[in-house]
């Protein structure tokens, strides 16, 4: 008598040969897809800091626009040229009075040292109007679900503002 010989009866399951194959088939796939969400992720954080630069800097530039428009707001243009309203200046008036302007271009007393290397020595921008008041600028933000954010900015000085220093 022979022993028993088992037959196959189909394919009921898979070899190690093919096993191993589709294991690193999946690994290779789960890594390429790690990796591209991964470097999607850091492109999206870029794009988010370039975007949080962008408004920074529309904003900055709205506030110089705003303070620069309102030069001269609620006070004269020009004190000396303007007599008619304040009268002639004189000494009893105090200094910053007795040199009113809406606006004027002055020397900057602080001291840049990466500007100095280049040779660039920017001016300072004074302001005089009224400043009192808060500023609010709407920043319409590009969200799922369109949100409006309001960004309020209130100038530090209520008289004078100096910008550049």
């Amino acid at each position: 008598m022979s022993a028993p010989s088992y037959q196959r009866r189909g394919s009921a399951g898979f070899t190690l040969v093919e096993l191993m194959v589709a294991l690193m088939g999946g690994l290779f796939i789960s890594l390429s897809v790690f990796a591209l969400a991964r470097d999607s992720g850091r492109f999206y954080q870029g794009e988010t800091r370039i975007a949080n630069a962008t408004v920074s800097g529309l904003l900055g530039f709205e506030r110089l626009r705003t303070d620069i428009a309102r030069a001269g707001f609620m006070s004269s243009a020009n004190v000396s040229r303007d007599v008619r309203t304040c009268g002639q200046p004189n000494a009893t008036w105090p200094l910053n009075l007795r040199n009113l302007q809406a606006l004027q271009v002055q020397q900057s007393n602080v001291v840049y040292p990466l500007l100095t290397a280049n040779g660039r020595t920017p001016p300072a921008l004074l302001l005089a109007g009224s400043y009192g008041s808060a500023d609010q600028f709407a920043a319409h933000l590009s969200t799922a679900v369109g949100a409006t954010t309001m960004f309020s900015l209130v100038a530090s000085q209520p008289s004078l503002l100096r910008l550049g220093n």
